[in-house]
């Protein structure tokens, strides 16, 4: 890790991120809020256990769960048995290495207790633009709200965000280190030829894009965003419970597709893929006609 220097990462204040900013600057490069107070977010307070929340969720909720030495899924978990995993492993270091990052809850009881940053809220086509009477009916893409829960020593291996979507999360206990490579022509290319080489477990990222790779640490009580098409991995030094989500901007539609286009280049299997993405660009294209149209009556 030490290898990796370190990023200079925009570090701002809460009361910077506005929706007219955001706007005018884009979202470029990571940043870092130092901290969460009037970003009209709502989370779980710092304590919070993996119990509390299967109790909120339901013990029976299935998910899967990563096998950090092999990056393999492991089927059949639960949330509740997660819950035993992680809080009865005495000690830690004579158990496998999981990860739990799949735990998506927007549809669930506890959606009612987190709402992302407003920040976001402004920008999120699913939120703005993916119709209310599908919404209703249960079908939407369901990527807003996922509580990541790992164990000491965990890693997710580098990877683009399901459709490039931008990525926002919050370290409520423990800590967080990301390998950040920057979009560019060189390095999604080398990063599709990665993907799909059969010695890709074998191939540290990094020395395939030498001096691209930057590191940034995210702390308790800090808000990260990663930004569409920026390719990451994470590390996990300490126990950790983060939330967090993705989302599409109009900003970041350049990225999207070509991210999306990787998706299809390397076969990303659906599940891995951002749900109703042909929709939601259909969404977004309808609602940016009727905004030109509107924009050439008002002219003429």
């Amino acid at each position: 890790r030490d290898c990796v220097p370190l990023l200079d990462v925009e570090r701002v204040a809460p009361e910077a991120m506005t929706l007219e900013t955001l706007r005018a600057k884009g979202l470029p490069r990571p940043l870092v809020v130092t901290s969460t107070a009037g970003l009209g977010l709502s989370v779980p307070p710092p304590n919070v256990t993996p119990s509390d929340v299967a109790t909120a969720i339901g013990p029976s909720f299935p998910l899967p769960v990563i096998e950090v030495s092999t990056q393999q899924e492991m089927q059949g978990w639960t949330l509740g048995g997660w819950a035993h995993f992680f809080e009865n492993r005495n000690p830690p270091n004579k158990y496998k290495v999981l990860n739990l990052i799949s735990c998506e809850f927007s549809a669930t009881p506890l959606a009612e207790s987190v709402t992302p940053p407003r920040f976001v809220r402004q920008l999120d086509w699913v939120e703005n633009l993916w119709p209310e009477k599908l919404r209703v009916r249960g079908t939407f893409p369901r990527v807003q709200r996922y509580f990541l829960m790992s164990t000491k020593g965990s890693y997710t291996s580098f990877h683009l965000d399901p459709g490039g979507t931008s990525v926002w999360y919050t370290v409520l206990s423990g800590k967080k280190e990301f390998f950040v490579v920057p979009p560019s022509s060189h390095t999604l290319r080398t990063f599709q030829a990665w993907t799909s080489s059969r010695d890709q477990d074998d191939i540290f990222f990094p020395d395939m894009v030498p001096g691209c790779a930057r590191r940034l640490v995210l702390n308790a009580g800090e808000l990260l965003v990663i930004p569409a098409g920026w390719i990451h991995s994470v590390y996990t030094p300490e126990d950790s419970m983060v939330i967090g989500g993705n989302f599409f901007h109009s900003s970041g539609i350049l990225r999207q597709l070509q991210v999306h286009a990787i998706e299809t280049r390397t076969n990303v299997q659906p599940k891995y893929r951002f749900p109703h993405f042909r929709e939601m660009q259909m969404h977004a294209l309808a609602c940016l006609l009727r905004a030109m149209r509107a924009r050439g009556g008002a002219g003429a």
